[in-house]
């Protein structure tokens, strides 16, 4: 059993000592600092020099200052040890760890179980088991690349965490999501890292107008030759309305409009498009209109819909309004059907979409808070964090029965688990006898 140096390696000159065991592992003492990599053969090891970098390394995206999670593993050699690393680049399934130099025993190779990574701002560690892929032993701590085995779920998490927690150029802070994409880090669950707040300024408003442009160009619910500035209408008077913009990472991606009606002559714009309406002012002055919703192309299908829903659900209890109507095309009606909304109009066609029709709705605020003809997991989504955090301000009660609402949300989610069986069945039948 010997040492085999790779083609083209300049071994490291200054090795006070190297202990072959027998076996898969290797317990090295170097002098100057190298990468340690070893070959797929047992008792074959390759030394190499440490410019000898790997390009999964340049993959890697940098973790901020203080938002450095951390990691703790069972040491591979020494039993009832445990080792602990501070994670200072991260990818889909790489991450770049940092640990003290008497750690200098781990090299490739070794196998780190029950793996526990704490993410800033995640209530849970995510578990998993990992592989050492490089070692860098530098002047004051020990580099090591590290491979991990992540699931989808845990997959979403990272994303989640590097969101907010990494370092970005400003073409990434512009298309963030796609950017994290190219690392392998995508998640549908962006609402924790938003920030949400009223349009204050007229850059403020640009921003949004770009947004609903952008949205509706996608949808094909605007004009080819159409611009950012045809967006605006009188309805964006703030005497008129509240405009809330959705910000990740301090860029604007989502926004809505709540419309009010704040004398006798005023109307709402479900009114302009739906014609056959009657609302009188006693109504018009209970309620209001969410209109103007718009989520740019590539953070559709996330979860931004639910915060912006919540967002005017906490409106709708703080402004003591009664009902919010939303006007919707076709592809939209059993969303907020399943929102607890209900029909008061439809037929009417888009003004640019001549194939699609338009509905009105109403989503009434005690029904919601009470989870009433709306699904329990929707409540859950959308409604209930709501409700516990302006409970505590005294502006709400909770439901008196929400251990109910809890009840029927675990049935619904057995509903949904057996249907998804039955489908995976039906798309998978069973072998068709053979004849004997």
């Amino acid at each position: 059993m010997g040492i085999a140096l790779e083609a083209g390696a300049t071994p490291i000159k200054s090795v006070d000592r190297l202990v072959i065991l027998y076996g898969s592992y290797v317990l090295s003492d170097l002098a100057s600092p190298g990468f340690i990599r070893s070959e797929p053969d047992v008792g074959r090891y390759v030394i190499r020099p440490q410019d000898a970098r790997i390009s999964r390394m340049e993959r890697l995206l940098r973790v901020k200052p203080g938002f450095t999670p951390i990691l703790s593993a069972a040491d591979p050699l020494f039993i009832q040890r445990q080792l602990h690393f501070h994670v200072s680049d991260v990818s889909v399934n790489t991450l770049k760890l940092k640990t003290s130099l008497s750690n200098r025993h781990l090299l490739p190779g070794m196998k780190l179980r029950e793996m526990h990574l704490t993410l800033p701002g995640q209530m849970s560690p995510i578990r998993a088991d990992g592989e050492i892929v490089d070692v860098v032993v530098q002047s004051d701590n020990l580099a090591v690349l590290l491979a991990i085995n992540t699931t989808e779920e845990q997959k979403a998490s990272l994303a989640q965490f590097a969101m907010f927690a990494v370092e970005k150029d400003n073409e990434a802070k512009k298309n963030l999501l796609p950017a994290l994409a190219r690392y392998g880090l995508s998640t549908k669950k962006v609402a924790s890292a938003l920030k949400i707040e009223l349009v204050g300024s007229e850059q403020d408003l640009t921003d949004v107008l770009h947004v609903r442009h952008e949205a509706y160009r996608a949808a094909e619910k605007t004009a080819l030759n159409s611009t950012a500035a045809d967006m605006k209408d009188g309805y964006d008077d703030p005497l008129r309305s509240q405009i809330y913009a959705a910000r990740l990472d301090g860029n604007v991606v989502a926004t809505v409009r709540l419309v009010f009606c704040r004398v006798p002559q005023d109307r709402f714009p479900c009114e302009d498009l739906f014609g056959t309406l009657d609302i009188d002012w006693s109504t018009r002055k209970e309620n209001f209109e969410a209109c103007r919703l718009a989520i740019l192309p590539e953070y559709q299908g996330t979860d931004i819909v639910l915060a912006l829903f919540r967002t005017v659900w906490e409106v709708h209890v703080r402004a003591a309004r009664r009902d919010v109507y939303i006007a919707a095309t076709e592809s939209l009606w059993d969303l907020y059907r399943k929102l607890g909304a209900r029909e008061l109009a439809s037929g009417v066609t888009h003004p640019v979409l001549k194939s699609q029709k338009m509905g009105l709705f109403a989503i009434n605020g005690e029904r919601s808070r009470n989870a009433r003809g709306m699904a329990a997991i929707s409540w859950e989504l959308t409604v209930k964090a709501t409700v516990h955090h302006l409970e505590r301000y005294g502006l709400i009660r909770r439901p008196r029965f929400e251990v109910l609402i809890r009840l029927r949300r675990q049935l619904e989610l057995l509903i949904l688990k057996c249907r998804r069986f039955q489908k995976r069945r039906n798309l998978c039948p069973p072998p068709m006898p053979q004849r004997t």
